[in-house]
């Protein structure tokens, strides 16, 4: 991540830095891993409300952050986020695109298909 955007770097172009952070390849695959702008790593659910909190994702008109870090439902969530990380691929595609919107390459233009991609916020 640089310069206040969020970049997405597949599992098999990171795993040095990976190694380096102590995450295995299996880890890395199942959870969601994040390092944020001062270096620091975060897995599961921790790493899904820091990158909410920096794309400042908004749920119901809410930033998703706030909503995620409220008692008790963060609580759930972190209990629920292992059972979804392992199912993620049973979420169909096109609710995925519906929530989040389209992945796309911004030095591309183009929908996101490799492992390096930026995520294109929508207006």
């Amino acid at each position: 991540m640089g310069g206040g955007g969020i970049t997405i770097i597949s599992v098999s172009d990171g795993q040095n830095e990976l190694a380096q952070a102590g995450i295995s390849y299996q880890e890395a695959m199942t959870h969601l891993c994040v390092k944020d702008e001062c270096g620091a790593w975060y897995k599961g659910m921790e790493a899904v409300r820091v990158l909410y909190k920096m794309a400042n994702i908004r749920l119901f008109g809410v930033g998703a952050f706030w909503l995620f870090n409220l008692p008790m439902i963060d609580v759930l969530l972190d209990i629920a986020y292992p059972y979804f990380a392992k199912r993620r691929h049973l979420i169909p595609a096109y609710l995925v695109k519906w929530w989040y919107g389209a992945v796309y390459d911004v030095r591309l233009n183009e929908l996101c298909d490799t492992g390096n991609c930026h995520i294109y916020s929508k207006p």
